[in-house]
This record gives structure tokens, C-alpha cells and sequence, in this order.
């Protein structure tokens, strides 16, 4: 551009619509993960590994106060020097076609264990060198699962016990001879320290006719006593 006044000009104009979109289309997608409530991760895998990217859901799990400083952050120091290695396996990386997880207890400086449920994966950009990986806490999930073990073991434990009484009605004659091989079958288990067999129906009429006793009169289970008074509601 020039005139009869002034030196020629140069101007440079160049498109950068295509870079804005892209930049918004970022911005979008990193605010849409920082909201996530599950933990969003990349990793460089150099010596040592550590962090290039956490979002908010992530730095609490782990309690890592600031993420501004984010190449500071060692993988072994977040995630403990035991759990490291569950960046160390390329062949336990989740795809789209084979979608792998991992139950892991961790211990982070600062806060209580928790577990979480982790998947990693190979970076979606390409990079040789970079992985991703989501975690969530499923600490809530574990204990009401040993809770459900606990119970359900109860349950097997008050389902023998009752097939065993059932057993000794069926093989013995007498409520007498029933009460006594009773006793001895309930006081033989480890959790039963004190047992009374008593006549059905003697509980809710005043005082209670023991048949035989060991230890203290209380009964072991809240199982075996109906379980013993519906067998013998006849007797």
C-alpha cells in the first residue's frame, strides 16, 4: 500500500479462524472435565513420570492443594510409590474395544486411604510418550461389599446350624434327647459361649422351664431359638 505522500506499507492478514475454534472448542472440553465428578489425568512418561494435567475432581481425591504448579507433581508422589506401576504396563491400557479397570487401595500424603477404581489409557493425541486415565472413588462400594460378605456368611452359618438342628429332630426321639445333642451341637461353636433350650411356649408364660444349660441363660442366635420352637410347637 502506497501514495504519493508516504513510503510504501506491507500488511500481513492472516486467518485465524480455524486456531480460535479449535482454542474455544478446548476451553469448552477442559471446563466440561474440570466439572467432572470423576478424576481426569495425563501423564508424561519421562524419568520420573509426572503430571501434566489433573482436574479439580482429581487434585481432591488426592489431596493436591494447587495445580497451577503442575510439572511439580511426581506420579509416585500422588499416587503413592506402591501404585506407580499401574503406568508401567502398556498392556493393561484400556481402548474403546477392551475397556480394562483396576481396583486399587490408595494412600495419599495428607489424607485418608480410599479406593479407587483407575483406567488408563494411550494418549488420544498420538503422543508415544503421554497416557490418560480417569479414576473414581469407590470406597463407599468396597465397604458395603464386605459388609454383604459378612452377612452373607452369617446367613450360611445360620442356614447349617438350623439344618443341623433340623437333623437331630429328625434323627432323635424325645424333646429331651433332642435338647441335650442341641446343646452340645451349639456350645461346639466357636461363637457360642453360653446356650438354654427351653419348651416352646415357656417364654411368654412367665417363668421360663430350662431343659438343660451351659454357661449363662441366653440363647446364642436370635435364629436358632424360633427355629427350635417352630420344629417342636406340638411337643
Amino acid at each position: 500500500v502506497g501514495s504519493h505522500t508516504a513510503l510504501g506499507r506491507v500488511f500481513l492478514l492472516r486467518d485465524r479462524t480455524e486456531h480460535l475454534t479449535r482454542m474455544r472448542t478446548l476451553e469448552s472440553r477442559n471446563r466440561l472435565i474440570a466439572e467432572l465428578p470423576v478424576g481426569v489425568f495425563r501423564i508424561q512418561l519421562e524419568t520420573p513420570p509426572r503430571f501434566l494435567y489433573m482436574n479439580q475432581a482429581f487434585a481432591d481425591l488426592f489431596n493436591v492443594n494447587d495445580v497451577e504448579p503442575i510439572h511439580e507433581y511426581v506420579v509416585s508422589d500422588v499416587f503413592g510409590s506402591q501404585q506407580s506401576q499401574l503406568i508401567d504396563h502398556e498392556s493393561s491400557y484400556s481402548s474403546p474395544e477392551d475397556p480394562k479397570t483396576t481396583e486399587q487401595l490408595f494412600s495419599p500424603p495428607g489424607t485418608d486411604s480410599f479406593w479407587g477404581l483407575i483406567s488408563t489409557y494411550s494418549s488420544t493425541t498420538g503422543d508415544a510418550d503421554v497416557i490418560e486415565g480417569v479414576v473414581v472413588d469407590i470406597t463407599a462400594e468396597k465397604q458395603a461389599e464386605a459388609l454383604l460378605t459378612e452377612e452373607l456368611d452369617n446367613v450360611s452359618r445360620d442356614l447349617e446350624l438350623t439344618e443341623q438342628l433340623w437333623n437331630l429332630s429328625v434323627r432323635l426321639e424325645g424333646f429331651d434327647a433332642f435338647a441335650q445333642e442341641a446343646l452340645s451341637l451349639l456350645t461346639d461353636i466357636d461363637s457360642v459361649e453360653r446356650a438354654r433350650i427351653v419348651r416352646s411356649g415357656s417364654v411368654c408364660c412367665g417363668e421360663m422351664e430350662t431343659i438343660v444349660a451351659s454357661g449363662t441363660t441366653h440363647i446364642p442366635d436370635a435364629a436358632v431359638s424360633p427355629a427350635i420352637e417352630h420344629t417342636y410347637t406340638e411337643e
